[in-house]
């Protein structure tokens, strides 16, 4: 089992209300940052995530927003969100087609403007 298939079950399980997960930043940096997109709530991401940072050994950072809160953000240029899409990013939940869903058009324009880079990173083994 993957690491991310290992911290998606963790975090989210087949119950949680989370329409789109994705780990993302660099790999070598000691912590882990986790958007999360849906019905979960901050707390109820927090809540969760102690035997998580256990399990892998380092600490998470979520960053979490409703589907309504996402999509405007992205709709009005948002710096962080455009920069994270357009970063190296593994999903726990959800996919590109899902990603695609909740960002709406603004998306594919933010997409279209700096590709990822190829590099590999820690959570793909």
């Amino acid at each position: 089992m993957s690491t991310a298939k290992g911290l998606a079950d963790l975090l989210f399980g087949r119950t949680r209300g989370s329409v789109l997960a994705l780990l993302y930043g660099r790999a070598d940096q000691s912590d882990v940052d986790v958007m999360v997109v849906g019905k979960d709530t901050l707390d109820q991401v927090l809540s969760r995530l102690s035997t998580v940072e256990k399990g892998i050994g380092r600490p998470l950072h979520p960053t979490v927003y409703s589907a309504a809160e996402f999509k405007s953000k992205l709709a009005t240029g948002n710096h962080f969100l455009t920069s994270v899409l357009k970063g190296q990013k593994v999903f726990l939940v959800g996919d590109e087609d899902e990603l695609r869903k909740v960002g709406g058009v603004r998306l594919s324009k933010a997409r279209n403007r700096l590709a990822p880079p190829k590099s590999k990173i820690f959570w793909e083994s």
